[in-house]
């Protein structure tokens, strides 16, 4: 999931997060929630809706920002990069 300042900000959202990470809970086949961190959001604000040390991944608001934050997502779900 993205979080945003405004994102952490919604009701909707924040629903959202809870069920995700209920969903996580229940399951036994890797399902994970991976939140994708914006800038301005600061770590300690993260940790009222992740009980649990998540995986966090900070991602620039560059325009490379994605780009340079893939690796790591991939990393979090198990995964390579593709080679080309």
């Amino acid at each position: 999931m993205v979080l945003s300042i405004d994102a952490l900000s919604s009701a909707w959202v924040q629903r959202e997060v809870r069920l995700a990470l209920d969903e996580a809970q229940q399951r036994t086949n890797g399902y994970k929630v991976i939140s994708l961190v914006l800038p301005g959001v600061q770590p300690g604000i993260l940790n009222l809706l992740f009980p649990r040390e998540p995986v966090h991944i900070v991602v620039a608001n560059t325009p490379t920002g994605l780009s340079e934050a893939m690796p790591k997502i991939f990393a979090a779900l198990g995964e390579q990069l593709p080679e080309d």
